[in-house]
């Protein structure tokens, strides 16, 4: 069928209602708080009396130790907070406490007191404080014996005043004994600073930074003129062997090697046999031919000769390059000789000249050390100074304590004894009470606010639409309570004009109102779960519209667990299934209805199949709903729970549209979402929604503060088209 557009979502107030929720759930919070109000009551009216006693000492805490060895920068102040802090923290010893504890011995006797008394007890009792802008301090003690806390206060204040005196007169004597234990130290360091400085300046032969520099750099400017000179001596050396090695034409190791093999005997010996061998050769080439036994023989002699002179030559020289050639004359001899003496004082001067580096290396390195070697002199030169110092100030400051040690002056003494208190401090009842109420109230609101979450239930109108909030809310009807004088299975028909009655007759202007082109006829009734009231509501829908003139069809389609036979007294033995499962198509045209109001009938559902889904998934369901919606001018079918069966979404496939019933305090959160996960994903044509059993005193706002007696006048009087019918009214026909 042609569905009609559905109405813009109505938004919904999204914030917390504490008033409602606090409404909901007074009687656990009040139960809860009255609980915590009464136990906090009778611990505080039980709690015993407890007394303080009060005394006052006053501090003077001068910082001897600082005084005494004078150091700069670090004043002694005798009214500082630190000091003041640190002589309460003595107060507070377990030494002191304990001494204090055997001071009281007697006194707990006489007063038949508990004489076991522990420190741990005693100093969890103790609260020392300074008075702001002063050196005096406030010693209290709390007590259920007024007579104990005064007398602990005084004996702890005398304890102390003792400690303080007895620790004055050691302080000086421990300084002093400090300082004389600490002179022969600083006059061995005073010795090794001197020692020190005395073997640095002997190890590095300096008695002064500023003449040492001076001799450094008188040497490096003697040392470089040094090397200047051989420069320029290798300089005339090297053009001297240049002409030389010009006229010979050979290297200086070549003409090394020509000179010393011209003066070995072996080599010349056999050089000199090689030239008369080859004197010999040339005069017989002249002579014989170049295959004669002797041309051969001779050219034999000059190879093996040859072969000994290179041989010799290498033995002696390892060198054979331009050494066999013929002898040199006494002209070449002189410069070979000359050249090779020129090498020989080339490599002296070059040796010279890397000696001279050398030592202007090492001077400059010495230049380099002069500033660490400054800077180490300089320190060693501080810490002597600084050793001597500290030895002249401390020899002071021993005088100093020797003098102090004499001149004891006391730093505490009290300035007020403790009296014996006559008014409790604790408990203070009405503060202990008032803060219970305080606590209590908070934590019944926290288990208000708690029950209130971990509930799962849709509990209000807002709830409901912002669970559903696609769909607009058409109506709603509050519950009914067993005082209500509408406490009836139909009071559509019992009192028409009273404020239920009015509330479905304005379910039906709103479906009016869903569409002005194609007014909705044929709906179906459906609800997430069971006992949300849709065979109700779809009841008593059905006779607003018979009484409004309407021909109006009610089917009772819940196949499973039928209801609207039981609301209106009617046999069940035939219905809707039996009209599906004939197979004659003229018996499902006419089907056995019942007339239980003027122009309203009623087809229960007929005896239970064994597969109801079936039925209603089939062309006969179809072909019905159509023929039914020719007939009647209004057709309501009451489907079964979504959840239970999907035999609602079915059947509102066949109509103009869904009308979801929903039940404010007992309708779950995660049953509400599934159904509308269910119609979203099967497409279904969800008109709005009708609330069912709303439960006035959850609302933020009253919805029915308009249905007052005066406004419809008498709310008793039965009237109402047609005949009115007595019919029962059995409580749990309302939560179908």
């Amino acid at each position: 069928m042609v569905t009609n557009p559905l109405p813009t979502p109505i938004e919904t107030n999204t914030s917390v209602d504490y008033w409602s929720i606090f409404k909901r759930r007074w009687k656990p919070a009040l139960c809860f708080f009255t609980g915590v109000c009464v136990l906090n009551t009778f611990n505080t009216l039980s709690k015993t009396p407890i007394y303080q006693a009060v005394g006052q000492l006053r501090l003077n805490v001068p910082n001897k130790t600082s005084q005494l060895v004078s150091i700069k920068g670090i004043e002694a102040n005798s009214n500082s907070d630190q000091g003041i802090s640190t002589e309460i923290a003595i107060m507070k010893s377990h030494p002191l406490l304990e001494k204090t504890l055997v001071s009281l011995q007697d006194f707990l006797k006489n007063n038949n007191s508990d004489t076991s008394l522990k420190v741990s007890t005693l100093k969890a009792s103790l609260t020392i404080t300074p008075q702001e802008g002063t050196d005096v301090v406030n010693v209290k003690f709390e007590s259920v014996a007024p007579r104990i806390a005064s007398a602990t206060v005084n004996q702890l204040m005398e304890v102390y005043v003792n400690y303080n005196l007895q620790e004055n007169r050691s302080q000086a004597s421990v300084a002093r004994q400090f300082i004389a234990k600490q002179l022969p130290q600083i006059k061995q360091n005073v010795l090794v600073a001197d020692q020190s400085l005395r073997r640095f300046m002997e190890a590095n032969q300096i008695s002064d930074v500023e003449s040492l520099a001076n001799v450094v750099t008188s040497a490096q400017i003697n040392i470089q003129n040094q090397i200047d000179q051989v420069a320029t001596e290798l300089a005339k050396i090297e053009a001297e062997s240049l002409s030389i090695r010009g006229q010979l034409g050979v290297t200086i190791d070549s003409a090394f090697d020509i000179s010393t093999a011209s003066q070995l005997p072996a080599i010349q010996k056999v050089r000199d046999s090689l030239q008369e061998v080859s004197q010999n050769l040339a005069l017989a080439r002249t002579n014989l031919t170049p295959d004669h036994p002797t041309i051969l023989d001779l050219e034999d002699q000059q190879k093996r000769l040859q072969s000994i002179l290179q041989d010799t030559i290498q033995t002696s020289i390892g060198e054979s390059s331009k050494v066999n050639q013929q002898p040199v004359d006494s002209t070449r001899q002189k410069l070979l000789n000359q050249l090779v003496q020129l090498n020989v004082v080339r490599q002296g001067l070059l040796k010279q000249q890397k000696v001279l580096e050398a030592q202007l290396n090492i001077y400059g390195s010495r230049s380099q050390q002069l500033p660490t070697l400054s800077q180490k002199l300089r320190q060693l030169q501080r810490e002597l100074g600084v050793a001597e110092t500290t030895y002249k100030a401390l020899l002071q400051s021993l005088q100093n304590a020797q003098l102090t040690e004499n001149q004891t002056i006391p730093t505490a003494k009290i300035v007020e004894l403790a009296e014996l208190p006559s008014t409790p401090v604790a408990p203070n009842q009405f503060a202990e009470i008032l803060r219970g109420v305080i606590a209590g109230a908070l934590l019944a609101a926290g288990l208000a606010y708690f029950l209130e979450k971990i509930d799962s239930k849709l509990k209000t109108v807002d709830d409901i639409r912002e669970t559903y909030p696609s769909w607009p809310v058409l109506g709603s009807v509050p519950i009914h309570t067993s005082e209500s004088e509408d406490q009836v299975a139909l009071p559509t028909i019992i009192n028409p004009r009273s404020p239920i009655s009015e509330s479905y007759r304005m379910l039906r202007a709103n479906l009016r109102f869903l569409s002005t082109e194609a007014p909705v006829r044929v709906l179906t009734f459906s609800s997430a779960l069971p006992q949300e009231g849709k065979s109700w509501t779809s009841a008593n829908l059905a006779v607003v519209l018979s009484q409004m003139n309407y021909r109006v069809l009610l089917i009772d389609a819940d196949l499973r667990k039928p209801t609207q036979h039981l609301i209106w007294e009617v046999s069940n033995q035939t219905g809707l299934s039996n009209v599906l499962a004939a197979t004659e198509d003229s018996d499902r045209g006419t089907p056995i209805t019942h007339s239980v109001q003027p122009n309203l009938d009623l087809l229960t559902s007929g005896s239970l199949p064994p597969n109801p889904q079936a039925l209603i998934d089939s062309n006969p369901f179809h072909t019905f709903v159509a023929q039914q919606a020719d007939r009647y001018d209004f057709v309501l079918i009451d489907a079964p729970p979504l959840m239970a069966a999907a035999d609602a979404l079915i059947m509102a496939q066949e109509t103009d549209g869904l009308i979801l019933v929903g039940r404010p305090e007992y309708l779950e959160k995660s049953s509400a979402k599934r159904a509308k996960e269910l119609l979203e994903q099967s497409g279904t044509a969800v008109l709005g929604l009708f609330i069912n059993g709303i439960v006035t005193k959850n609302e933020s706002y009253s919805y029915y503060y308009y249905y007052s007696h005066n406004y419809y006048g008498d709310s008793k009087s039965k009237s109402g088209s047609g005949t009115q019918r007595s019919l029962p009214s059995p409580k749990d026909l309302f939560l179908r």
